[in-house]
């Protein structure tokens, strides 16, 4: 692992980081569609699939060793 993802924040910490500048961006820019709006919404965007992604991993993994404590 590379020192920068070693010292990484958690990706539901960074969710909800961007979501929070997220909010100030749309409130100091006045717009949904300004372009920096819309920069800083796909890069939320990209961390909130990547969160979902593990939430399934990890749903996939239990409902595996449940079906198998119960064989």
């Amino acid at each position: 692992m590379s020192g920068i993802l070693k010292h990484a924040p958690p990706i539901k910490d960074m969710v909800i980081t961007l979501q929070q500048q997220l909010v100030v961006l749309v409130q100091e820019k006045g717009s949904f569609s300004h372009p920096t709006v819309v920069a800083l919404s796909k890069e939320l965007d990209e961390y909130v699939l990547q969160l979902q992604s593990q939430r399934f991993q990890q749903y996939k993994k239990s409902r595996q060793m449940e079906e198998r404590e119960h064989c």
